[in-house]
């Protein structure tokens, strides 16, 4: 790998982790945040739905304004927003006020995917994009295990204020690695054939898809990542730290999961049957928290290897499809209905979660049963006479698996 790919791989990876990592963060530290604020858990919810339904609306704006003034400058950007939201959340006095910087860190939380979808269907070669789109959405995966491993204790030694904080200072770096980045737009017309003028209103049947897609797996993603630290330690009795580590594990296996889904959607697999396949495992991973309480709390271990490669890595075949599915010029737009999707749900997933635990008297039970159902219904969605059709696959853009 040369200097450059690896400079522009970092960059990847740094801008999907920076982007997210307030995400990770609010539940790590979920525990700390409702004792200091006095928030329920359904309050809580709605500081994560501030996050995601910020980015979820402004997604397809952010996607277009990606493709007019380009990869790089839009990185730039959302890695120095992620650095002020992190440093607001580390001196926001008040769930209000905790609430609107949440929806500040929702944009760069929206503009990610569009903007590193660009950079590589700009920069990469068609066969040379599976493994960096693998690595760029591990970047999420990455934040995930570095929040789990290291807040709680962050948070130990001085406070959720300053964990959270701390970590200001890395998304400004990001920045300064994006600013050195050297683009080229080399291949920005090789993906397929140009943009037609009249057909740039619509989009590609594909990515509409996905978007439902994401839609559903946004609510499940919401709905239980949000509150698996939350759950371990009221239900099963974890420590703050103990229960950092189920989503840091998670977090450090995802990144090659999503690195392997990668390299597996470029070489073996279309990226309609791997949604399909991923739903049907994140199914089986959900049902191990509805029996969790019963069966013993090592559940939840296996839980957090199992969706590393199911629940927590859908992303990336998605994501894949879209950057194959349609021109370069035309990549932000199409990521942003498909974040769209994938965000809105992810903003309302959270509160339904602490609305029914709060319901339930702290019982977890009736909402793992619902993402269940929900999951169910994503991965039927991908279900249909031509989820493994030769037509739909040429509708996709791939060439036949080598």
């Amino acid at each position: 790998m040369t200097r450059g790919r690896k400079l522009l791989t970092a960059v990847l990876v740094s801008a999907m982790g920076v982007s997210t990592f307030q995400f990770f963060a609010i539940a790590i530290l979920s525990s700390e945040i409702i004792e200091e604020l006095g928030v329920t858990r359904t309050e809580l919810g709605f500081v994560a739905a501030a996050n995601t339904l910020t980015g979820a609306l402004i997604a397809p704006k952010l996607g277009t304004i990606t493709d007019k003034i380009g990869a790089r400058n839009s990185i730039v950007g959302l890695c120095l927003i992620s650095a002020a939201g992190l440093f607001l959340t580390a001196i926001a006095p008040t769930l209000p006020v905790l609430m609107v910087v949440s929806a500040l860190c929702g944009l760069p939380q929206g503009w990610g995917n569009p903007a590193t979808n660009k950079l590589i269907s700009e920069e990469l070669a068609p066969d040379a994009r599976g493994v960096i789109a693998g690595f760029k959405q591990s970047g999420v995966q990455l934040a995930s295990f570095l929040s789990g491993f290291t807040l709680p204790a962050l948070a130990a030694v001085s406070n959720w204020r300053v964990a959270t904080g701390s970590y200001g200072l890395i998304a400004l770096a990001a920045a300064g690695g994006a600013m050195r980045l050297d683009t080229s737009g080399h291949y920005a017309s090789a993906n397929l054939t140009p943009v037609e003028s009249g057909k740039r209103q619509g989009y590609d049947p594909f990515v509409i898809r996905v978007a439902i897609y994401a839609t559903l797996f946004g609510l499940v993603g919401g709905g239980v990542f949000r509150f698996i630290p939350l759950f371990a330690e009221e239900r099963l009795g974890f420590s703050t730290t103990r229960a950092g580590m189920v989503m840091a594990i998670a977090g450090f296996l995802g990144i090659f999961a999503r690195i392997g889904w990668g390299r597996v959607t470029e070489t073996r697999i279309e990226p309609n049957r791997g949604l399909f396949l991923i739903g049907v495992a994140s199914c089986i991973t959900i049902g191990g928290l509805v029996v969790a309480e019963a069966v013993g709390s090592w559940v939840l271990w296996v839980f957090s290897i199992v969706s590393a490669f199911s629940l927590g890595a859908w992303n990336v075949v998605a994501m894949l499809g879209v950057i194959r599915s349609v021109p370069s010029a035309d990549a932000g737009r199409s990521t942003g209905i498909v974040m769209l999707g994938f965000l809105g749900g992810l903003a309302f997933g959270a509160p339904i979660t602490g609305w029914l635990t709060d319901r339930n008297d702290g019982d977890y039970q009736t909402a793992w049963w619902v993402w269940l159902a929900v999951a169910a219904l994503g991965t039927i969605s991908m279900v249909s006479r031509d989820l493994f059709n030769r037509s739909e696959t040429e509708a996709v853009g791939l060439a036949p698996s080598a």
